[in-house]
């Protein structure tokens, strides 16, 4: 799948018809057409690959070719309307970006009561792979806004490379530690009362990495957009890079907290911040974080405040010490073999 991706991406690069647009244009508008058509074409390489490998799940899975059936079709419709945005006028295109939208994270929605059990271990792995990823992008988005001009790179000193680099990990790590204190899905209960209670969170879980991710890109491209020579915004645009850098950041605190909430329970013998409170303490951390981007702080000041905010949350969830609120879960009744008052071997 990523191949497909990185192939259609190189595709499009290189093809001139794509590159130049639907119109032609070479002002603003035109600029953003061609980024749209561009991105919708990679998009819909990407789904296409995946709906192959549904229809080869299909092949190999008769029991489940109903429920298979179905995803095809609705992710087929989605690559429709993200073909159709990259060619339609400028007018209503953003209409076929909502519908593909709209197929693409909608139809998983829609057939919950159908969908199978998540592996308990895989899934989690992936995902977590796929926004250390993010938080690796972050960094390299720092790196390659400093290495843009080589001779002024140059020009700078040890210290104040150091100084940047620090900075931006500083920011990175906090936020990479409190992903990875997450306890992951919830795993569906055998109990018919909580089925579909257990299911929507397990899968709410999974879609919830989407905006956790964006956040995470978006205040990697922040960091890059802070000047790497005054360590300060760029002049003349310091209010909206200060109001990208706080709002992300605070979005991806909003997105975990989100994630904490929708997490597995942990065993009556941990002793941890419990999810919900967790959950409140990310929440009201991206709200401080949020209100950062309405003043006049400089780049300095905002960055050593995010780091004081993240660091305040990990040392939150290591300090302080209390017992989960999670002991009448029904999935975690210990199993045959486990002490009284263990938590369950899969904890």
């Amino acid at each position: 799948m990523l191949r497909s991706l990185v192939g259609s991406e190189m595709c499009i690069r290189d093809s001139p018809s794509l590159s130049q647009g639907s119109h032609g244009r070479d002002d603003d508008a035109g600029t953003s057409h061609n980024c749209l058509s561009r991105f919708a074409w990679c998009y819909g390489g990407l789904r296409v690959t995946l709906v192959l490998c549904y229809v080869r799940a299909w092949i190999a899975l008769p029991d489940l070719r109903k429920l298979l059936g179905l995803f095809v079709f609705g992710f087929s419709c989605g690559i429709g309307f993200w073909v159709a945005a990259s060619v339609l006028p400028t007018q209503v295109r953003m209409v076929a970006v909502a519908l593909g939208i709209l197929f693409d994270y909608g139809t998983p929605w829609t057939l919950l009561p159908m969908m199978p059990a998540i592996h308990p271990m895989h899934m989690p792995e992936r995902f977590a792979c796929f926004t250390l990823l993010a938080f690796a992008a972050c960094l390299f988005s720092l790196v390659k806004n400093m290495t843009q001009d080589v001779d002024t790179v140059r020009s700078y000193s040890l210290s104040h490379v150091m100084v940047v680099g620090v900075s931006a990990l500083l920011i990175t790590f906090p936020a990479m530690i409190l992903y990875s204190h997450d306890n992951g899905p919830a795993t569906v209960s055998a109990s018919t009362e909580h089925w579909m209670s257990s299911r929507l969170k397990t899968y709410s879980w999974l879609y919830l990495h989407l905006p956790l991710t964006m956040a995470t890109m978006a205040f990697g491209d922040a960091l890059a957009k802070i000047g790497i020579d005054t360590l300060d915004f760029q002049q003349g645009q310091e209010s909206e890079h200060r109001w990208l850098l706080c709002v992300s950041v605070a979005s991806f605190f909003v997105a975990l907290g989100l994630l904490h909430l929708v997490s597995r329970k942990m065993g009556r013998a941990r002793r941890v911040l419990g999810r919900r409170h967790r959950c409140l303490v990310r929440m009201a951390c991206g709200a401080v974080v949020a209100t950062l981007g309405f003043t006049d702080l400089r780049a300095r000041g905002v960055m050593a405040l995010i780091v004081g905010v993240g660091f305040l949350q990990l040392v939150l969830d290591v300090m302080v010490m209390r017992h989960s609120d999670d002991d009448n879960d029904p999935e975690l009744t210990p199993k045959e073999g486990n002490a009284p008052g263990n938590p369950p071997d899969d904890c």
